[in-house]
C-alpha cells in the first residue's frame, strides 16, 4: 500500500510568507476581475482557458516557493509488531516476598498480575495499529497463544533462561530453523523474568550486544521480590578418569545475589 503526501522543503519566515500571501491574494483578485469582467467579450471556452492557465501558474508558484515535493511512502498493510518475553524457567516458580507482604508470591504469579493489569494499555497499543506477540522463553522460545498469550498460562520448567538466545532469534542473527522470521517490523521489546546478570559478567556482555543490536527499545519488568536471594551452580568440574575406592575431587563454581555476610550451606547431589 502507497501513501503520498506533499511535504514542504522551505517554511519561509513571517515577512516572507506575509508576502507570499499578499501576492496570492492579489492574484486571485484578479482572477476573480477575468471572469467577471464582459470587455473585450470572450467566448466561454476561452475564458476558462484562461483561468485554468492562472490557476496553474498560480499552484506553480506556491510550488516553488515552498519548495513542495511529493514523497510516496510504502506502508505495510499491517502495524509493527511488539514481542514480550516471559520467562519460564524454574526459577520463577520460586515463591518470594516483597517487604511488608504477609505471605510469599510465586514469581511466575506475579507476572501474571502485571500481565492482567498491563491489559488496558496492550488495549491502547492494538488500537494504535501495533500487534502484541507474547513469546516464553528459557532454554530455548516459543510463541504463545490462546490462553498461554492472554492470561500467561504456562509452566515455569524449563532449566534454563537465556536471554541472549531469545533476543538473537528475534533480531535475525540466527540463520534457517533458528530464527524467528517475520515480515512485520520490531518496534519493542517488553522482558518479563526473575533473571539477574552481575555486571562485568560475560552474560551482561553479550546480552547488551544482542539487545543494542536490535535497535529497538528494550524494557524488562522483574518478576523476584527486590532483595533477590538466589544461589546457582554454574560450572562442575571433574577428572576426567574416576578408580574405585579412590577419592575424586570434585569442584563447583557457585553464583549468588543477596546473600552477602551470610553463610549458606549449599549441597551437591549426584543425579540431583
Amino acid at each position: 500500500m502507497e501513501r503520498w503526501q506533499l511535504i514542504a522543503g522551505y517554511v519561509p519566515p513571517p515577512l516572507y510568507a506575509a508576502a507570499i500571501a499578499l501576492a496570492l491574494a492579489l492574484a486571485l483578485a484578479e482572477l476573480a476581475y477575468t471572469l467577471r469582467r464582459k470587455r473585450p467579450p470572450l467566448r466561454p471556452s476561452v475564458r476558462v482557458a484562461l483561468v485554468g492557465l492562472r490557476l496553474v501558474a498560480i499552484l506553480g508558484l506556491i510550488a516553488i516557493a515552498l519548495e513542495l515535493e511529493l514523497a510516496i511512502d510504502t506502508v505495510s498493510a499491517r502495524g509493527p509488531r511488539i514481542v514480550v518475553l516471559v520467562d519460564r524457567s524454574a526459577s520463577m516458580a520460586l515463591a518470594d516476598r516483597y517487604p511488608g507482604d504477609a505471605a510469599t508470591t510465586a514469581r511466575i504469579e506475579r507476572a501474571r498480575s502485571f500481565w492482567s493489569a498491563s491489559q488496558p494499555a496492550l488495549d491502547r497499543w492494538r488500537a494504535a495499529g501495533a500487534e502484541v506477540e507474547v513469546m516464553g522463553f528459557g532454554d530455548d522460545v516459543e510463541r504463545l497463544a490462546g490462553t498461554q498469550a492472554a492470561a500467561l498460562e504456562v509452566r515455569a520448567d524449563r532449566p534454563a533462561s537465556d536471554l541472549t538466545r531469545a533476543l538473537s532469534r528475534l533480531g535475525g542473527d540466527a540463520t534457517g530453523e533458528d530464527a524467528l522470521h517475520d515480515p512485520r517490523p520490531l518496534a519493542g521489546v517488553i522482558v518479563i523474568s526473575d533473571g539477574l546478570v552481575a555486571e562485568g559478567d560475560s552474560e551482561a556482555a553479550a546480552v547488551t550486544r544482542v539487545a543494542a543490536q536490535l535497535d529497538v527499545p528494550v524494557t524488562t519488568v522483574s518478576a523476584g521480590a527486590p532483595e533477590l536471594r538466589d544461589v546457582a551452580i554454574t560450572e562442575v568440574r571433574a577428572g576426567e578418569f574416576a578408580f574405585v575406592e579412590n577419592v575424586s575431587e570434585i569442584e563447583a563454581t557457585l553464583v549468588a545475589h543477596g546473600l552477602s555476610g551470610r553463610k549458606v550451606e549449599v549441597t551437591l547431589l549426584r543425579d540431583g
